[in-house]
């Protein structure tokens, strides 16, 4: 893909030439490639990855804000939204998947060090989860952790699972995830600090899954 000053000598330009070249705008940049269409839109390979995407999809529009907030900020002064991150790192991680138990719940900005998982307990439409977060580096502070929960599911077919969000901001750290079917559960957890210029920094999260009874 190739950026473009003034394309084809105007501002602007949009559209396929020739049946060979696409011109368009992405996020105010314009560009050009070559037009590519598939032999095969409807193979089983491309039919997972588009029932992946929809699940993906349908999970950050149901994502409580503590959930967005990790992507939000790794997004923050790129060429790129929250979402699109979101769906980028998760879409080669869940295809060819039967769950959701690789699902990326967080992404990390600036080298933040991803916490441990101490336990999940279950409790009656609950789950408690405990764990730590390492030594924050120099200047840095822990903030608190994050915990999330969202119903295990096979994203082929496309499926529409509610994630479930808390936190804790005094250690030790132990959060409770309320409101969940008696079903397994993936559970994520990830930290959240303040660096030496208090930015807001977020980890990776760490994996677990559990079971409320």
């Amino acid at each position: 893909m190739a950026k473009l000053t003034a394309p084809l000598f105007s501002l602007r330009a949009s559209g396929t030439i020739g049946e060979a070249l696409t011109y368009a705008a992405w996020k105010g940049i314009s560009y050009v490639r070559t037009r590519v269409i598939p032999n095969n839109p409807q193979s089983a390979n491309q039919t997972a990855v588009r029932e992946v995407f929809k699940t993906l999809n349908n999970i950050w529009n149901r994502a409580p804000q503590l959930m967005r907030d990790p992507w939000t900020a790794n997004a923050s002064g790129k060429a790129y939204t929250d979402r699109n991150k979101f769906l980028a790192i998760n879409v080669p991680l869940l295809q060819g998947d039967a769950d959701l138990q690789d699902l990326m719940f967080a992404t990390q900005t600036n080298g933040a060090l991803t916490p441990a998982i101490s336990s999940v307990t279950p409790g009656v439409g609950t789950l408690t989860v405990v764990g730590t977060i390492p030594t924050p580096p120099v200047g840095w502070t822990a903030v608190g952790l994050v915990a999330a929960a969202i119903l295990d599911g096979d994203p082929n077919p496309a499926i529409a699972p509610t994630p479930v969000a808390n936190e804790d901001q005094t250690s030790p750290y132990s959060i409770l995830l309320s409101g969940l079917s008696a079903a397994l559960h993936v559970v994520g957890v990830w930290a959240e600090f303040t660096d030496a210029q208090g930015v807001t920094r977020y980890s990776d999260s760490a994996l677990s899954t559990g079971t409320p009874t």
